[in-house]
């Protein structure tokens, strides 16, 4: 028998594999790649949550605040900055670094129509539920206050957020413009328009809603359905601009038409109780601004197609100042209105 030498032999489990060292070069060369892959994705904003889609114009939690990957000159939080704060910059002699990711934008005074600020004003462009104030005034001026408005499964089908309301409840036209205005409620905006239009199709009422437009000089405006979930709602800042004037002078000037839709968008929330036909609710409102002792009103819209939108009066001086903010980055849209009106203040108060 031939001996074995236990000092010489090698078990062939414990034989070095002649792969292993390029192997392990390659492992450290992936991790290296998706490191730098990694790095240079927060870095330029890859993954702004604007690549998600965003289901719906608007929902009840609205308020969000801005994702960690945005850059900004300063924090943001989810909470509105006093007025004062915005004027001190007046005195200061530092240059405010300014910054909005809104895409086309205008701040202008009601009033005299002096536009302060603007980025692409004719640009035409998707305006998600901001449509609805446009759904509220045809409503208001086409419909009698106290029509019932049967909410069918249809209605609610148009959107699948759930907003509280049921199936088979009844309200009043004006019951309805809180919902529709503080809760961006886009089965109500349906309703409404369905029932202008027989109970069966909303063509009648989207129809009223364009050629209101052309004669209100909104002339870059076109809707295609009452609630602005569809990418071919679209307008322009200055056409916008026009309909702020429009829905304001009328409350201040002439008061012919009631209610104020300015004032109502106002209100923290409104409750309405239980009756034969509807059960109780309360609609809050998701603006943002709500609370800020110098906001007017204004409406919200948020699409994947629209990113966020905004259109907002304060007041300064005694002085009406809209901001109107469309296509702002998801989360954004408080933040570019705030940064947009403390530079008009800033330049030319």
């Amino acid at each position: 028998m031939q001996s074995v030498d236990p000092v010489n032999t090698i078990h062939e489990q414990d034989k070095p594999d002649a792969n292993q060292g390029p192997q392990k070069v390659y492992t450290l060369i992936s991790v290296c790649v998706l490191v730098c892959v990694a790095v240079a994705a927060l870095h330029f904003n890859l993954f702004d949550s604007r690549s998600m889609r965003i289901v719906g114009s608007e929902t009840p939690s609205t308020n969000v605040v801005a994702p960690a990957v945005y850059t900004m000159p300063s924090p943001v939080a989810n909470t509105i900055t006093p007025l004062p704060k915005a004027t001190e910059a007046t005195t200061s002699p530092a240059k405010t670094k300014f910054s909005v990711t809104s895409r086309e934008y205008l701040v202008g005074n009601i009033l005299t129509g002096k536009v302060y600020l603007s980025s692409h004003p004719d640009t035409v462009v998707p305006i998600a539920s901001i449509s609805k104030l446009f759904t509220s005034l045809v409503a208001r001026q086409f419909m009698t206050p106290t029509t019932t408005v049967t909410i069918t499964q249809q209605a609610l089908d148009v959107y699948d957020g759930k907003y509280g309301i049921l199936p088979g409840e009844r309200f009043t036209v004006s019951e309805l413009y809180y919902p529709l205005l503080l809760q961006s409620n886009d089965s109500v905006g349906e309703a409404l328009a369905l029932t202008y239009g027989g109970g069966s199709t909303t063509t009648a009422f989207v129809k009223k809603m364009n050629d209101y437009a052309s004669e209100i000089g909104m002339s870059k405006t076109h809707f295609e359905d009452p609630t602005g979930l569809t990418e071919n709602n679209v307008s322009t800042a200055n056409d916008l601009f026009t309909l702020a004037q429009f829905l304001y002078e009328d409350q201040q000037s002439t008061h012919l038409f009631e209610p104020d839709f300015f004032a109502m968008t106002k209100l923290p929330s409104e409750s309405i109780g239980t009756t034969s036909d509807h059960g109780s609710h309360t609609f809050v409102n998701i603006n943002p601004f709500v609370g800020y002792p110098d906001f007017l009103g204004g409406k919200t819209g948020r699409t994947y197609e629209a990113g966020e939108t905004l259109l907002t009066i304060f007041a300064y001086q005694d002085e009406p100042i809209v901001v109107i903010t469309l296509h702002s980055d998801y989360g954004m849209r408080q933040y570019d209105t705030q940064a947009l009106f403390a530079k008009a203040v800033r330049e030319n108060f």
